[in-house]
């Protein structure tokens, strides 16, 4: 049962990878649509800074699966069984903690070259609001 679920893991940082991606889009997206359209602009501003936080904090989770893989197949290991299952388990385990890492660091490096845009661009719709509220 345990390997099954530490199986899992890797669907599960799989699907994270993918929701990065799509968010990452999505984020990307209506950052550059701030300059271009100030309609409905605080509701857009709430809307892309809580979908910016949602992509950081995906980002953050891959280690956690990737550490969470690991436990669920070391649990279920019997040391005094085959040790070709011993094995099989143990690979496992480090495979989920090294596709939770490297999914980390790729992300991470992508979200270097995207943040400062985003938020430069979150600052400007705020600078936008406070003109148009002063004015």
């Amino acid at each position: 049962m345990y390997t099954v679920l530490a199986n899992l893991v890797y669907a599960v940082i799989f699907a994270d990878a993918g929701a990065c991606v799509m968010l990452l889009y999505i984020v990307k997206r209506d950052a550059r649509d701030i300059a271009v359209n100030t309609r409905n602009l605080r509701k857009r501003l709430t809307s892309l800074d809580q979908r910016y936080t949602v992509f950081v904090t995906l980002i953050s989770i891959f280690p956690l699966l990737g550490m969470l893989g690991t436990v669920l197949s070391l649990l279920g290991m019997d040391l005094t069984g085959d040790l070709e299952q011993v094995k099989s388990r143990f690979f496992t385990a480090l495979g989920t903690t090294a596709v939770g890492i490297v999914c980390a660091v790729v992300f991470k490096v992508v979200n270097s070259f995207n943040q400062s845009y985003i938020e430069g661009q979150i600052e400007k719709g705020q600078r936008i609001l406070r003109e148009s509220k002063n004015a």
